[in-house]
């Protein structure tokens, strides 16, 4: 790929395709130029990408940096390399042997379904999204090679690859059985407005909440006070009215002045119940009164202590605010690998030992062959169906019982030995014609 010279084009088309944003790479060997970002207030993301090099992007314009609108860093000129490109770029990672055998037979050979799954397969990992398990059977490989290839592209705004095993399950471009980076890989970058608010206005904004929380909760507190003292001035005060225009009533019809004494003393009755209620809504008033000036004190000063923190952690520049993405690198160590799992010795000597005596799983309808090895042949069926017009009934469903529960039948004139399973007779008992 050759670097092409040339002035910056003020377009965002690539391939007649509107992307509306400017994509420039910045050389792994050339991160130092990469102070100018500190001068560019418009940038939409920084992203990294694990598996790209500059060399990799086929069409690249190496333009210089805007001095007129952002001035010169460090004194000098920075080169910027804007990508015109939309291309698919894949890469090998790395390859492993599938099988392995010893052709030699011993008690310690490689059992050719050892090594397939379940009891052998791998793992792809880049140590970031969920691994991908490979089962070492289905790759269709002429040369017995596991090839771990990835697929990107030059322009992604997450930085989106897929990592893939060539030919597994016949897909030789990883489409539908492949590892997808989920994980977006934005580095951190103050000029993005969402994370400048975060960095410094997060703890600001969050007692602001508190706060109005808190006055919310204070006048509805005052609110149902002063609604239960009218209420309940309002109930004394018709009681009153009551009692009064039943014993004026009572004194009109007793006659003499025993009316006016009752209302006279009713009234004096009503004035003191009044001047109680009076007396508590002023308490009520002066205790909210209070209670507001609490709650603007504490506003003031938890918002002082709010905005103390927020520039205590306002990054003093690009490098000193970190995200997800710098967690993810990190703890990924940035590398891919195939883990390969297998059996322990132990275990994998002992299902030699049972396949030696026991074979595999047939799984299919057919006639019983009772002479396809040297020494003997172990058969067991799920539904044996066996037909003999001259067998007693009785002793033919014990023949299917003794199939369906499993017999071995030993081949003496082949000079087998029945009932010894020697290591002769186990692992020299080959298929014959």
């Amino acid at each position: 790929m050759a670097i092409k010279v040339g002035n910056d084009i003020g377009t965002s088309v690539i391939e007649s395709i509107p992307l509306g944003v400017y994509y420039y790479a910045i050389p792994r060997n050339k991160t130092y130029e990469s102070n100018y970002l500190g001068f560019v207030n418009t940038i939409e993301g920084l992203t990294y990408n694990p598996f790209l090099e500059l060399s990799d992007i086929f069409n690249v314009i190496e333009c210089n940096f805007d001095t007129d609108k952002y001035g010169k860093p460090n004194g000098s000129i920075p080169k910027c390399y804007r990508i015109f490109s939309l291309e698919t770029i894949e890469k090998d990672l790395g390859n492993v042997q599938l099988f392995s055998y010893s052709g030699q037979v011993t008690n310690k050979i490689d059992e050719p379904r050892l090594q397939a799954y379940p009891f052998r397969y791998f793992l792809i990992t880049d140590y970031m999204n969920s691994p991908l398990l490979i089962r070492p059977e289905l790759v269709d490989s002429n040369d017995n090679t596991l090839r771990v290839k990835v697929k990107t592209c030059a322009i992604s705004q997450q930085t989106k690859y897929n990592i893939y095993v060539e030919n597994y399950k016949g897909d030789s471009e990883g489409n539908l059985n492949g590892m997808v980076n989920n994980c977006p890989m934005m580095l951190p970058v103050t000029s993005s407005a969402y994370a400048q608010f975060l960095a410094t206005s997060s703890a600001t904004f969050s007692q602001g909440n508190i706060n109005a929380m808190l006055e919310n909760d204070l006048s509805l507190k005052q609110g149902l006070a002063s609604n239960n003292l009218k209420y309940q001035q309002g109930t004394v005060s018709n009681l009153l009215s009551g009692v009064s225009s039943g014993f004026g009533a009572l004194g009109s019809l007793l006659g003499g002045n025993i009316g006016g004494a009752i209302s006279g003393a009713i009234g004096v009755g009503g004035a003191m119940v009044n001047q109680h209620f009076n007396t508590l809504s002023n308490q009520l008033a002066n205790s909210q009164l209070n209670e507001r000036n609490k709650l603007t004190d504490f506003e003031i000063s938890s918002m002082a202590n709010a905005k103390i923190t927020d520039m205590i952690n306002t990054p003093t520049s690009i490098k000193t605010a970190g995200n997800d993405s710098i967690f993810n690198l990190i703890n990924s160590n940035r590398k891919v690998d195939i883990i390969e799992y297998g059996l322990d010795d132990r275990t994998e000597a002992r299902l030699i030992d049972y396949f030696a005596k026991y074979g595999y799983r047939y799984n299919k309808w057919d006639f019983i062959e009772l002479n396809t090895r040297k020494y003997f042949n172990f058969i067991k069926t799920d539904v044996c169906n066996i037909h003999g017009e001259n067998i007693p009934y009785e002793y033919l469903e014990e023949i299917k019982n003794i199939f369906n529960r499993g017999v071995t039948i030993w081949h003496v004139d082949n000079g087998a030995t029945p009932s010894k399973h020697t290591f002769e007779q186990l692992y020299n008992n080959k298929e014959v014609m």
